[in-house]
């Protein structure tokens, strides 16, 4: 077995996690693989669901022409006060306004458009996933891309247990279990591959 290697010296055992880690992710992902069209089909719901920038192109289209009407103002007020004699606190303060009301249709633009491109962030690593699903036979050996578009992190903790957190929000338990001095069981928590 390649996950570990024993000291000649001493009767102690290496163990080579990352293999570990890898064998588990083979065991852990192929049962969801088996059902891959719900989860294609449930991912491109989520998709749909999460991804639509719609409303916020609708709120980006309303700020901008808001922000036109105050830019159509504050020129027509500096127009008045280069023609006409008035007072300059006034204006000052009209100006300042209108200023004031643009800026904050600014950050608002801004916030849409960066949400708008985490949307657009998420959607790509959905498509990542579905892609992958969609080519992914059984898993009998460790995938670097499978891997990339479906997990996006693992905890290994004390107890020697893992956890698999998925892009999709799923988490996948495992727990290794020593046999004998020198051979780990594998064991996957189904009933973790809920979403």
């Amino acid at each position: 077995m390649d996950e570990w290697k024993k000291d000649a010296r001493r009767d102690v055992v290496f163990v080579d996690i990352d293999a570990l880690v890898q064998d588990a992710f083979c065991r852990a992902i192929d049962p969801l693989l088996t059902d891959r069209a719900r989860i294609i089909g449930d991912l491109e719901a989520v998709k749909e669901g999460l991804c639509d920038e719609a409303d916020l192109i609708e709120k980006q289209e309303k700020l901008t022409a808001e922000m036109e009407v105050l830019e159509g103002l504050m020129h027509k007020a500096i127009m008045v006060n280069a023609e006409t004699a008035q007072d300059q606190e006034e204006y000052n303060k009209r100006y300042d306004g209108y200023a004031a009301k643009h800026e904050k249709l600014e950050k608002q633009y801004g916030d849409a458009q960066t949400e708008r491109e985490a949307r657009q962030n998420k959607a790509q690593i959905l498509a990542s996933m579905i892609e992958s699903l969609n080519g992914a036979a059984a898993v009998t050996e460790f995938d670097v891309k499978l891997w990339n578009a479906t997990v996006d992190h693992v905890t290994v903790n004390r107890e020697s247990s893992l956890v698999f957190t998925m892009r999709d929000g799923r988490e996948i338990k495992a727990r290794l279990y020593l046999q004998g001095r020198c051979f780990w069981r594998i064991f996957i928590d189904s009933s973790s591959y809920r979403i």
